[in-house]
């Protein structure tokens, strides 16, 4: 089955479009999405200091969902979060929305095999190569705008000092998975060419929040405007 396109993908292009080409008659539609890209509000969790058992787990990975979402920093079902609790790892499930975690949470083995009959997402083999070759308990995945978009505009291997591969969604030779090490070990976050982030911690997601948040809405984001207004501005 066809995986879902994130929808931010087509708003790229065409800004990324007018970046490389800025014809005439494009500065409007360039204009609007500058004004209306503003800055939303750092939502942080709460819930203790660090992650103990499988409740814990699913109760942190819901509330991590709902700020991700606040802070528009994916789109809808795209993106996944997790914890690991002894030998076993709490998932989202796959197609879920991290706005509405309640009941798309699922337990697997460390292999990433589920255990309450419930799918895991796509991406379960980054989160199980993560969990096998490091000490970290915390996986975030998602899809912020603008790292994407500088990922696409510049295409280079490092982006504010943090890596970015290129791989496919999933596992197999070529899939993110095979990619993930050694980039995110690097600064515990790398970005994924045209597909968004994945972080990584201890005890908990609030470093990992303060990061995405932090590379995504202050450097991504202004480094991405000021070339449209630049523009602009000739």
């Amino acid at each position: 089955m066809d995986r879902p396109v994130d929808p931010q993908i087509a708003q790229i292009e065409s800004c990324i479009g007018f970046i490389k080409n800025p014809t005439a008659g494009a500065e409007p539609e360039a204009e609007k999405f500058v004004e209306d890209s503003s800055v939303p509000d750092f939502v942080g969790i709460t819930g203790g200091p660090e992650i103990r058992n499988e409740d814990d787990a699913a109760g942190q990975i819901i509330k991590t969902g709902r700020a991700i979402c606040r802070m528009k920093m994916t789109n809808g079902v795209f993106g996944n979060i997790s914890a690991r609790v002894g030998d076993r790892i709490i998932v989202t499930e796959t197609g879920s929305s991290l706005a509405e975690l309640e009941n798309s949470i699922v337990v697997c083995d460390l292999g990433g095999n589920p255990l309450n009959g419930r799918k895991p997402s796509c991406e379960i083999s980054s989160h199980v190569r993560i969990y096998r070759e490091t000490k970290s308990n915390c996986v975030i995945h998602c899809h912020p705008f603008f790292m994407i978009a500088n990922s696409l505009l510049y295409d280079e291997p490092k982006i504010f000092g943090f890596p970015v591969i290129k791989a496919d969604i999933g596992d197999g030779p070529n899939g993110i998975s095979s990619f993930i090490l050694p980039a995110i070990l690097e600064k515990s976050l790398t970005i994924v060419y045209g597909h968004g982030v994945f972080t990584m911690g201890n005890d908990n997601f609030c470093e990992q929040l303060k990061a995405i948040y932090d590379l995504e809405c202050t450097l991504c984001r202004n480094k991405f405007l000021g070339e449209i207004k630049r523009l602009l501005k000739k």
